[in-house]
């Protein structure tokens, strides 16, 4: 049995037999595994929503300790309004729509949002991807270009402390900004960006204690590159000692690692291209050695049907080895679908199985070009899959589908958390996978006569058509009718033919469809035109 999977319809497999000499018609067909757009469980429960229509993020926090393997994560969330050439001067009652707002709330799910800034021009300064950082009660961001502080506790109307060990951003504007297992804020400097040479900007990467008993310091400075979108530090056994890396992702795609203490030739080195989101997951061994392993989601932006898919990337830190998870290996090689988003559970063994999540786009490609089309849908699969059996263990399953998917993945274990439009939605992590099960059930082949058994003698260089019938076996979203497609492969003298043929339409089938009603109706069974070299006999 041979295993197809779709994103977005099924692909059913027929095959043809055509036996030379006799030239009758006789078939087989083969089951195959679908996901397709209908209904699903659980829905999504909305979380927070953003107000701006700038630059926006969240991040979960849990505190360390046995209790936060049973509850959520709290969640912080901001946004910036752009201002569209306008000044933004809320004190003076102009504009006060602009600015940006941050957020914060407790794990329960009606939990009163607090508010930590309410339209400040200044803060985040409008960047597209900025963020704010919580550490503990205090929170993290750039304010006039200012690396600043703020307690849980302050009001909005009290302003944030700058930190004066940390030196101004070279522009006004918001940096990425990360904590290192050291208790180190980490951020960025971008400097001479513009949008007419995207790739000529420089990059200059600070370093300082978040107690701020020492002044902040260059790590490195990497030129002729793109702003930075994501940045994120991680730590990991090497050697005899441990390594402290970066990782961060541009704007232009491209994802880097550097390290400290190694021959500068080294630190800086490019782990892919294409990016559109990365994950860290690390586990600490008995034995003391941590591990670590960095996930990127590939969005090749396809232009025609000839591009390669999207990948799921596991790369060694150190090495910057490649390992692709996705697509399984029964996945089309095609350029349809394209990963724009990952994470995982929490690092470590404890709290349950681990798992990766991933967020998939579909485009619809020609030989010319290629269109994106709605939606995004959610994939699971066992960040470490052993021995263990079932669903969703080994091969990515879908658990949400795209019209109620999105991308901005995050985990807190319990929930999985993402974007859909302008807000912030979860669903449990251990949702049960979405499962429909499709067999291409018979093949008929029509000449002048048509009947079930194949007992006529084919016409060579004559005109054939072969309808293909489908049912459903298993549903899971008890989902009533599913648009399919099917392709249909020959063979000819115990030869495979070269083509595989595509239905001259699309076809709907229900679960309550019985082969009486299939046959009746045309447009309930899929229709294929042989050519010509399809049916001719040994002497042509």
């Amino acid at each position: 049995m041979k295993i197809i999977r779709r994103l977005s319809r099924s692909n059913l497999i027929l095959i043809a037999v055509f036996i030379a000499g006799s030239l009758f018609a006789t078939g087989q067909v083969q089951r195959a595994y679908a996901t397709l757009s209908g209904q699903t469980a659980p829905e999504p429960e909305l979380v927070a929503t953003w107000q701006g229509t700038g630059g926006y993020g969240y991040q979960l926090f849990k505190p360390v300790g046995a209790l936060s393997l049973h509850v959520p994560a709290s969640i912080t969330w901001w946004d910036t309004t752009q201002h569209s050439g306008r000044s933004c001067v809320p004190a003076t009652g102009e504009n006060t729509d602009d600015g940006a707002t941050i957020q914060t709330k407790g794990w329960w799910q009606s939990a009163t949002p607090k508010l930590v800034e309410k339209n400040n021009c200044d803060a985040l300064a409008s960047s597209f991807h900025a963020n704010v950082l919580r550490r503990g009660h205090q929170f993290y961001y750039f304010v006039d270009g200012q690396l600043s502080r703020k307690t849980m506790d302050a009001g909005v109307g009290i302003a944030a402390t700058p930190l004066n060990n940390a030196p101004k951003l070279t522009q006004a504007h918001g940096a990425v900004l990360t904590l290192d297992d050291a208790d180190h804020l980490v951020w960025v400097d971008t400097i001479d960006d513009t949008l007419l040479t995207p790739n000529d900007g420089q990059n200059v990467f600070y370093r300082m204690p978040a107690d701020e008993s020492e002044a902040a310091e260059v790590l490195f400075v990497h030129n002729n590159v793109a702003p930075v979108q994501k940045l994120q530090a991680v730590r990991y056994s090497f050697g005899n000692g441990y390594v402290d890396a970066l990782v961060w992702l541009t704007e232009t795609g491209d994802l880097y690692r550097y390290q400290r203490h190694v021959d500068p030739a080294q630190r800086v080195i490019k782990l892919s291209e294409y990016t559109a989101d990365f994950a860290i997951h690390t586990v600490e061994l008995k034995t003391g050695l941590r591990t670590a392993k960095i996930l990127a989601a590939i969005h090749r932006l396809p232009q025609t049907k000839f591009f390669p898919h999207g990948d799921l990337l596991e790369i060694e830190p150190e090495t910057g080895t490649l390992t692709a998870l996705w697509p399984d290996a029964d996945q089309p090689p095609e350029a349809e679908h394209h990963v724009i988003s990952v994470a995982t559970d929490s690092d470590g063994l404890s709290g349950g199985p681990k798992n990766i999540y991933i967020s998939v786009v579909n485009y619809e490609c020609t030989e010319h070009s290629c269109t994106l089309q709605d939606g995004v849908q959610l994939f699971r699969r066992r960040l470490f899959p052993g021995s263990e059996a079932g669903s969703c263990i080994k091969t990515f399953c879908p658990i949400l589908e795209s019209e109620s998917g999105g991308d901005m993945l995050a985990s807190d274990d319990l929930w999985l958390y993402f974007r859909r439009g302008n807000s912030i939605y979860r669903i449990p992590t251990d949702a049960p996978p979405i499962e429909r099960d499709f067999a291409a059930t018979r093949l008929e082949v029509n000449q002048a006569i048509q009947n079930l058994k194949h007992d006529f003698a084919l016409v060579a260089r004559h005109p054939t058509v072969v309808r293909g019938y489908a049912q459903v076996v298993n549903d899971s979203t008890n989902s009533n009718a599913f648009q399919l497609t099917a392709r249909l492969t020959g063979v000819l003298d115990g030869q495979p033919l070269a083509e595989t043929l595509l239905p001259v339409d699309e076809v709907i089938v229900t679960n309550s469809d019985s082969l009486t009603d299939q046959r009746s109706t045309i447009d309930k069974t899929f229709i294929f035109e042989l050519p010509e070299h399809w049916v001719r006999n040994k002497h042509g």
